[in-house]
């Protein structure tokens, strides 16, 4: 019986050594895979020392880490304050170039205004040349037998348009036949030519004058470009009436002596203009008129 119990207690001390043994390997294992020294699993003491140590360095590691975090956030802090200041003088520079940019608008603006303002009031005078011009043209013109005087008007700010009055504010391009219209053209576009007293080109190219114009205002511009070739300028205009061109070079001269040049044009065979006769056209003679007068009544 006692043998029994001794065996069973024998066996159950057995059990024991076998896990102590077990658990031994199982700390020594633990402690080779972390570095420590596994003969310190027979002196409790020395290992509790030793992780105690190894406790400490870990916190000094960990703080150290937390130290190094810190370091690089200030680090970082520091580059982005830096690109916050670079960024702020990028700011204050493009606000300084807006702002000159907006005084630079500004000015243009003003200067626009200026310039239009100025147009305005040079467009203004050469019209107050222009209109005396303008209504004696169109007196010795003649377009019109009732509405003898003529006015202009400017309407526009931005873009300004001239407009013609005849009458009861009515516009000739609304009432006036086409001759007249042209009759009329031709009184604005004289004026114009002769009250540009800076210019020194004497010469007036007339291409056709007399389209749709009836033989009694084709004299009356006959006469008109009588008058501007005796203030000495040269007077070129191309008809399609031989009889008015013979009429235009008499009474074109600048002297009683010069003869007027006619130029009949034609075309060559490949065609081109050219000019097919000059011919020279001698002055009507004094007393002429008279002189026929004269004869009729002898007859």
């Amino acid at each position: 019986m006692q043998l029994r119990q001794a065996e069973s207690q024998l066996a159950g001390l057995t059990s024991q050594e076998v896990q102590f043994h077990n658990q031994e390997a199982a700390q020594i294992a633990l402690l080779s895979q972390y570095g420590f020294d596994h003969t310190l699993v027979a002196a409790p003491a020395l290992l509790e020392k030793q992780l105690l140590t190894e406790r400490n360095r870990l916190v000094d590691l960990e703080r150290a880490v937390f130290v190094l975090e810190a370091s690089q956030a200030v680090s970082r802090v520091t580059e982005l304050q830096a690109r916050v200041a670079g960024l702020r003088l990028e700011l204050d520079a493009a606000a300084s170039r807006q702002e000159k940019a907006q005084a630079g608008v500004s000015a243009a603006k003003t200067i626009e205004r200026s310039v239009k303002r100025a147009n305005a009031e040079i467009v203004d005078e050469r019209l107050a040349v222009i209109s005396p011009l303008l209504n004696e043209l169109y007196q010795r013109l003649r377009p019109h037998p009732d509405w003898r005087e003529i006015e202009y008007s400017i309407r526009g700010d931005v873009r300004r348009f001239l407009s013609l009055k005849v009458g009861d504010n009515l516009n000739p391009q609304f009432v006036f036949s086409s001759g007249q219209r042209r009759a009329t053209g031709l009184a604005f576009l004289l004026s114009v030519y002769l009250a540009r007293l800076w210019s020194r080109w004497k010469t007036l190219v007339l291409d056709d004058p007399v389209q749709h114009i009836d033989d009694y205002r084709a004299l009356h511009l006959v006469e008109v470009l009588a008058a501007l070739r005796r203030a000495d300028r040269q007077i070129i205009c191309v008809v399609e009436d031989a009889s008015l061109a013979d009429l235009l070079c008499r009474r074109l001269l600048s002297t009683a002596a010069d003869p007027g040049l006619r130029y009949d044009l034609d075309f060559d065979a490949i065609g081109a203009a050219i000019v097919a006769k000059s011919t020279e056209i001698m002055p009507m003679p004094t007393g002429v008129l008279q002189h026929a007068v004269q004869t009729a009544v002898a007859k």
